[in-house]
């Protein structure tokens, strides 16, 4: 057991980015609103990066937080909403596709999937900066994903979003790129991330775990906040 647990962990640290990496992403998120990397965690989310693209980082987060008895609504952009289908398949993931376009949603059609099933745990979208969101429409998706119970996942290529526009409207989880294709980060909310636990799909790509590793050298008396 011993020599399976220093495994996984060298498997993980070869995959996690070092402390530098990961203050370069919160400087950049946390834009100009008095957010510092040291003070991040009073944000009440967590940045996992990754030396890997972010592909990787959007199959560990959907292996990871949906149920094995649930499905996903994928919001079909057209903008990179092929790796979530293809990500879905891969894990087993039941998923119905919503279409959208001109950034525009079918909130009529996405209301229409949520009321015919209560089996629906996350609503994933796929954004460019060319297909970047109104306030508007993540306002009403975010009253929506309220009513409804179901978290809500962004696949975003574009710059990094403002950190105040993710908390704003209740983002659980976003994947983005990181310096280059070959590095990623997700960004979580930490009382959605304490709830994976034991729920990943894959053994390589479990969210939580890779999330313990980010906390060997976080400092103590931050370790217990929670939001």
């Amino acid at each position: 057991m011993r020599k399976t647990n220093t495994t996984m962990i060298h498997y993980q640290e070869y995959l996690l980015h070092d402390k530098e990496v990961e203050k370069n992403v919160l400087t950049t998120i946390a834009n100009k609103d008095e957010i510092t990397p040291d003070n991040f965690y009073q944000t009440g989310y967590e940045c996992i990066s990754f030396k890997k693209s972010s592909v990787f980082a959007l199959e560990a987060v959907l292996a990871s937080v949906v149920p094995m008895d649930k499905s996903v609504i994928i919001l079909n952009s057209g903008a990179n909403s092929s790796a979530t289908v293809e990500t879905c398949l891969k894990h087993n993931i039941n998923f119905k596709v919503v279409e959208f376009s001109d950034n525009h949603i079918d909130f009529t059609s996405l209301e229409e999937v949520l009321s015919s099933s209560d089996n629906f745990s996350h609503i994933c979208i796929s954004l460019t900066e060319s297909t970047s969101l109104k306030d508007i429409d993540l306002h009403r998706l975010k009253e929506i994903t309220e009513k409804s119970s179901t978290g809500l996942f962004l696949y975003y290529s574009g710059d990094i979003m403002n950190l105040n526009r993710i908390r704003k409207y209740k983002i659980d989880y976003l994947v983005g790129n990181l310096i280059s294709s070959l590095s990623s980060f997700v960004l979580a909310r930490r009382n959605k991330l304490v709830q994976t636990e034991g729920n990943a799909r894959s053994f390589s790509k479990d969210l939580h775990s890779l999330w313990q590793q980010t906390l060997r050298n976080r400092r103590r008396e931050i370790e217990p906040m929670c939001f």
